[in-house]
């Protein structure tokens, strides 16, 4: 099986999908490697989370998933407001 590696997905679900669907991504052979930034500024973050899921892929924290944790416990930078958190993928996960 192959070994894949894919970053800076964003939210973007439909494109994620369809980089799966190009590559032949097969689960019960290859072995998907999501590399940060599945969330934030694209419309389906949530999405793009059970599908990594679904897939069982395996994921390195990014930069945007600090960010969504801290929103979601409101710590670090959001422990007072989240006033200056700007995207919606708090209310999708």
């Amino acid at each position: 099986g192959r070994l894949l590696f894919v970053g800076d997905i964003h939210g973007c679900v439909d494109e994620f999908r369809g980089l799966i669907d190009s590559l032949a991504f097969n689960q019960q052979k290859d072995t998907l490697v999501l590399v940060g930034d599945l969330v934030n500024k694209g419309p389906s973050s949530g999405e793009v989370v059970r599908l990594a899921r679904d897939l069982n892929a395996f994921a390195v924290r990014g930069n945007h998933e600090d960010e969504l944790l801290e929103a979601w416990y409101r710590v670090g930078r959001f422990a007072n407001s989240l006033d200056s958190y700007k995207h919606d993928a708090l209310y999708q996960v």
